[in-house]
């Protein structure tokens, strides 16, 4: 047998080998391969409170499995997942391995795309600060609005420590354009930072007077009943 034939043999040996591991690996069903939209979560420990800045939602990973296996995968069971630490707060570098992506079957994870990524982890804060009212808008008739009453007057809020530390106040506009006499109204609580949250109370009632300079504003006691205020401290908030 020359060079060339014995080069051949072992081309067509090669081959039949490689089918032969294939039946036997994939249980003598073609194997495939495909490309999930991997959804990435993050988890930390029981005790800790931590939040992600600016979270990856989503990789591609590669599988492979048997044929009929993958025609029924859902890729929403398909995970990717960080695992948190408190040890590892501020911007760190997190790499993804095979063992981190959950599949609700028997397949191999060829890759991951992308598998390393630069995240920013903050502990998350709760701390309470005074609701600031603010006027807008210009009165009708030359009227001029009292001193602002607000109920409750604080609120909780809740978000990464950084971005909660620049929150003195939680401030609410109000507006009294065209308006001439006293009024009250509920008013949402909306933090001016996406990522820190109103926890409680998530409304405020909040009380305007208004009136002429010369007229005694009156506005709601602490028993209920009506009780003068002033229209000075009002006017110069308006003008604030």
């Amino acid at each position: 047998m020359n060079d060339r034939a014995l080069h051949l043999f072992a081309l067509v040996f090669a081959l039949v080998a490689a089918l032969v591991i294939k039946h036997v690996v994939g249980g003598g069903e073609q194997l495939s391969e495909r490309v999930i939209e991997a959804r990435v979560s993050y988890r930390q420990p029981a005790q800790s409170n931590l939040i992600v800045l600016d979270p990856v939602d989503a990789v591609r990973v590669r599988l492979r499995g048997r044929l009929s296996d993958m025609t029924q995968l859902n890729p929403f069971n398909v995970e990717a997942v960080v695992q948190l630490s408190d040890e590892q707060l501020g911007r760190q570098i997190f790499v993804l391995e095979r063992d981190d992506v959950l599949t609700p079957g028997d397949f191999d994870i060829i890759s991951i795309e992308p598998n390393r990524f630069e995240l920013e982890v903050e502990p998350l804060q709760q701390i309470v600060v005074p609701i600031d009212v603010r006027l807008v808008g210009e009165p009708a008739a030359g009227a001029l609005p009292g001193a602002v009453l607000v109920r409750p007057n604080q609120a909780t809020l809740s978000g990464p420590a950084s971005r909660v530390a620049e929150l003195a106040v939680l401030p609410i506009e109000v507006s009294i354009d065209r308006r001439a006499i006293s009024f009250e109204q509920q008013i949402p609580l909306v933090s001016p930072e996406p990522l820190v949250q109103v926890v409680d109370p998530t409304r405020a009632v909040v009380f305007v007077p208004l009136g002429q300079p010369e007229e005694p504003l009156v506005g709601p006691g602490g028993d209920g009943s009506d009780v003068a205020v002033d229209a000075n401290a009002g006017a110069d908030a308006a003008d604030g």
